[in-house]
């Protein structure tokens, strides 16, 4: 998962680390009000989007997936 997540991060225009992935369910991204687009390059990897402009919005959402995903936060960030 580290070596997905370091090639997703060097695409990236404004990501410089890599600090860690989440495992979670399409179901979940659903649930959220959230819509995936697959990411071709890798089988294990979606792009998520839809995410609403409000912050509070955002932080929701971003709370109900971290308390039902299986997290890995890498002790030290990786450089991308």
């Amino acid at each position: 998962m580290q070596e997905i997540g370091l090639c997703v991060a060097r695409r990236r225009p404004d990501a410089d680390h890599l600090y860690g992935w989440a495992l979670f369910t399409r179901g979940l991204v659903q649930e959220a009000g959230l819509a995936i687009h697959p990411d071709y390059a890798w089988d294990r990897h979606v792009n998520i989007a839809g995410w609403p402009s409000n912050r509070s919005d955002c932080i929701k959402i971003q709370q109900l997936l971290a308390e039902k995903s299986v997290g890995c936060r890498l002790c030290e960030p990786i450089a991308a």
